[in-house]
Parts: structure tokens; C-alpha cells; sequence
């Protein structure tokens, strides 16, 4: 399916427009993650596929302008030029794992909050104790009140 050899000889005749690609293509995923961590009301639930074609066109055009560039070049680009495109992919693609990584993790919690709010059955007592002391105060005070006037 991939071919390994053919894909580096082509990375290595245009280094930078490979680059580019995969920054623009990596950069304009990131909105379809950011829309998953709130859900979408019902009536806007096609946004995300129309955010998602919007964004897809240009990087698409971008890796086949790369493959097109590099398949017109027959020479293959300074040493320092491939290596620096090599070193420059990698902090773009590990910003764009550990995005991708707390957006998940984002979402997991907003799933997890509403048993965060849950409480140990001792805590439970304590405060339904406080609270039903405060509620019996109020109605003491409130009958103190319609008695003394």
C-alpha cells in the first residue's frame, strides 16, 4: 500500500514543502478535536463535517502540491535542508499528540464530573444533618416572627 522507498526519495528532493504539508495538514486537524470536547447542540450537529471539509481541501491541496514538487525535481536537496525538515517535523507532531492526547482527556473528565459530585455515604450524613439544623432553625425563626407580632 505505502511505498517507504519511493516516499523518502521524494521527501528528500523537496524537504520544506513536505514540512509545510504535514504542519498545515497537522495544524487544521486540531479544530475537529476542540469540537469534540462540548457537545454540539442538535440543531448545529452538521458544523463539525462542515468545519472538517473546510478544512480538509486545503491540506489536501498542500500534500499533492509537496508530491508534485517533489515529483518534478529530480535532484535531491542539501543535506542540511532534509535534516532540518526532519528535526523541524518532529516538535510539530509531538504538540499535535499532546493536544490530541488532553483533548481526550478533557473529555473523559467532562464525562466523569457528574460522579464527581457523588459523596461518601459519612460525609452524606454529616451534611444532611446541617442542613436539615439550618432548615429547622428557618422555620423556628420564621414561626417566632408570626408569634411575636
Amino acid at each position: 500500500m505505502f511505498e517507504l522507498r519511493t516516499i523518502r526519495h521524494q521527501f528528500c528532493r523537496t524537504p520544506i514543502a513536505f514540512w509545510i504539508a504535514l504542519l498545515i495538514t497537522l495544524l487544521f486537524a486540531l479544530p475537529l478535536y476542540f469540537l469534540k470536547i462540548e457537545l454540539t447542540p442538535r440543531e448545529v450537529t452538521w458544523l463539525p463535517s462542515l468545519v472538517f471539509i473546510l478544512l480538509i481541501i486545503p491540506a489536501q491541496a498542500l500534500a499533492e502540491w509537496a508530491v508534485g514538487r517533489a515529483r518534478r525535481h529530480s535532484k535531491s536537496r542539501l543535506f542540511l535542508f532534509r535534516w532540518i525538515s526532519r528535526c523541524a517535523a518532529l516538535p510539530v507532531v509531538a504538540t499535535y499528540v499532546f493536544v490530541i492526547y488532553f483533548t481526550q482527556i478533557r473529555i473523559l473528565v467532562r464525562h466523569l464530573q457528574p460522579l464527581r459530585a457523588t459523596r461518601l455515604p459519612g460525609t452524606c450524613a454529616v451534611s444532611c444533618q446541617v442542613g436539615s439544623r439550618v432548615a429547622n432553625n428557618r422555620i423556628l425563626n420564621r414561626k417566632r416572627g408570626e408569634h411575636g407580632m
